[in-house]
């Protein structure tokens, strides 16, 4: 009967140990990690170092040769005074060159008339900011007052934009352990070094298509000196971080 008795302790005592055992294996875990979620944004301004222009020179009349040259002649003279002005890393280019052939009727006989319209794209890069604009304007001068039709597409824009997008990037950072910060001090918590990058995005000007002026300056209408301003180029990045806090 002791035997029965002690056996019956011994294997309650055992299943007693077993059953704290298996809820003791199943209480969860209090360990949990904290963090604090930011986007930061950063913007700065840079001064454009480039810019370009688009002149063209249409030539019209009733004899092929006599048009031809006369386009010619006057795109040459257009290059050269603007060469002249010793500007740095000036480039030119065609744009566009068009040749029409329209034949028309008159009363007395059929007659054909002969239109050329060429276009020229002015470049010139990493220019100091404070003489682009006069670049710029002296340019404008120099192609109306020497036969060009029109003048348009005059853009500044900035050709080196690493330096921008760094800094735009830096403050964007800083802005975002700025408001992290703000946050764990008001939570009464410390701020740990952030342990993930969500993300980061930067956006610029498209270049020199960011910002266009059209002068559509005929001669008759241009003033005696050109005047332009440059400006300044926006460059904005965000970012988006996760700060842990204990």
């Amino acid at each position: 009967m002791k035997r029965k008795i002690f056996t019956g302790a011994l294997f309650l005592l055992i299943l007693s140990c077993s059953t704290g055992f298996l809820f003791a294996e199943q209480e969860p875990k209090e360990y949990k990690e904290y963090v604090i979620r930011v986007t930061g944004t950063g913007k700065v301004y840079a001064e454009p170092d480039s810019f370009s222009l688009v002149f063209s020179v249409t030539s019209e009349s009733v004899n092929l040769r006599r048009a031809t040259s006369d386009n010619a002649g006057k795109i040459a003279g257009i290059v050269n005074e603007i060469k002249k002005l010793n500007i740095p890393n000036a480039e030119f280019s065609t744009s566009t060159f068009d040749f029409i052939g329209d034949k028309g009727y008159s009363f007395i006989f059929p007659s054909k008339t002969y239109k050329i319209s060429n276009k020229v794209t002015v470049k010139a890069e990493k220019i100091q900011y404070d003489k682009l604009s006069d670049y710029a304007s002296s340019v404008i001068d120099a192609t109306i007052q020497n036969g060009a039709t029109d003048v348009k597409n005059l853009s500044f824009y900035v050709e080196d934009r690493k330096t921008a997008e760094e800094k735009a990037l830096k403050e964007a950072l800083g802005n975002a352990k700025e408001k992290a910060s703000l946050i764990a001090k008001e939570l009464n918590v410390s701020l740990r070094e952030p342990y993930n990058m969500l993300g980061a995005w930067v956006s610029v000007p498209v270049g020199r298509e960011y910002r266009e002026y059209n002068l559509e300056l005929m001669r008759s209408e241009a003033p005696q000196e050109s005047q332009v301003f440059p400006g300044k180029e926006a460059f904005t990045a965000s970012v988006e971080v996760e700060y842990k806090f204990k």
